[in-house]
């Protein structure tokens, strides 16, 4: 199926909503820390809310900084997997 194609504001409003990031930082560009249940999962680098479409490159680095499958991306930006559902996502990878 492949990264569906966003603009930059929908996935800026669907992290700040739902991805567990603290610590952001960054006038001109934005980044947090992921952190779940006290631990650190690494940075996400938040795209400015411009009507610019996030082509699949850029969505293939934003799912690895947020540390889910395309699959998953692709639910998470269009708010059909919640942020628990992203949360259990995130653990699971990272256990295998």
């Amino acid at each position: 199926m492949g990264f569906q194609v966003f603009t930059e504001k929908e996935i800026n409003t669907a992290l700040i909503k739902k991805a567990p990031l603290v610590d952001i930082k960054g006038k001109k560009h934005k980044i947090g820390s992921l952190v779940i249940d006290g631990k650190y999962y690494g940075k996400v680098k938040i795209p400015n809310p411009h009507k610019n479409e996030f082509r699949s490159n850029k969505a293939s680095n934003l799912a690895k900084q947020l540390k889910i499958g395309q699959e998953d991306y692709n639910e998470f930006i269009k708010c059909t997997l919640s942020t628990e559902g992203y949360i259990k996502s995130v653990k699971k990878s990272q256990a295998n």
